[in-house]
């Protein structure tokens, strides 16, 4: 049985050198190493007409304006551009996620292959854990008023284990396609948080199978396919119980 171990770490091993695109070449760039709060400043404040060739700016429409607080328009759509050399193009968008009751979520405006640059998690430094490592982009104490920092949109892609999950995160906080994304798809990436194991009694990792098993999970008690374990007793998570513990604050 081979297992994936997958803690913030990325799947993906380059077995060639790839072509950076346009956003990763700006980011490699401007970003500050060993500073990911400096380097997230940085990267909101690209909109603005500088000495540099590039701007990254979001436009916003809402078609059917609903509410004075933005994000309560189910219409709201963001778009993060990407401008070089006077030639702009769409990245992602924020907007409705295609998961029911899933608030907003982030598509891909073009195509990306397999290994290639999507997006960065950026944000504040924070003394506990939430999406990745001790990274939080939507303040503790926020409250809607208007819009708020949405980066790169990094912080707003939703979870997704199994088939549907399209990109891996990488240690310097990089988010990068597992396949070819076409425009149109709505991005997804395991958030790999730790689950209350019951056998265990205690949260663990949960590691990630190969293939899948079909076995009795540890939460539900059910008979399903299985592809995570507990990384301590090696007991299963049904993927329904695991996918609850990542989206479950």
């Amino acid at each position: 049985m081979k297992i994936l171990r997958t803690r913030n770490k990325s799947l993906h091993h380059k077995k060639q050198k790839k072509k950076m695109n346009k956003l990763e070449k700006i980011y490699k760039e401007i970003r500050d190493k060993g500073d990911i709060e400096k380097t997230s400043i940085i990267c909101s404040n690209l909109f603005i007409q500088t000495d540099f060739n590039f701007r990254v700016f979001v436009s916003i429409q809402i078609p059917v304006f609903t509410d004075y607080d933005p994000y309560k328009n189910e219409s709201l759509v963001m778009t993060l551009n990407v401008e070089k050399n006077g030639q702009i193009e769409k990245w992602l968008e924020l907007k409705k996620s295609s998961i029911n009751d899933g608030g907003f979520g982030v598509f891909a405006a073009r195509e990306f292959s397999a290994d290639e640059f999507v997006t960065v998690y950026l944000g504040k430094k924070c003394d506990v854990t939430y999406r990745f490592g001790d990274i939080l982009a939507l303040p503790s104490n926020f409250k809607p008023n208007g819009f708020q920092e949405e980066y790169w949109f990094g912080h707003r892609i939703n979870h997704a284990s199994g088939k549907r999950n399209n990109l891996v995160i990488t240690d310097l906080n990089v988010l990068r396609a597992t396949k070819t994304i076409k425009a149109g798809d709505e991005l997804f990436w395991d958030y790999n948080r730790d689950c209350f194991c019951r056998v265990c009694r205690k949260d663990a990792f949960f590691l990630t199978q190969e293939m899948s098993t079909y076995s009795k999970c540890s939460h539900c008690e059910e008979s399903k396919r299985c592809y995570k374990v507990c990384e301590t007793c090696s007991n299963f998570m049904c993927p329904k119980c695991y996918d609850n513990f990542q989206i479950i604050l």
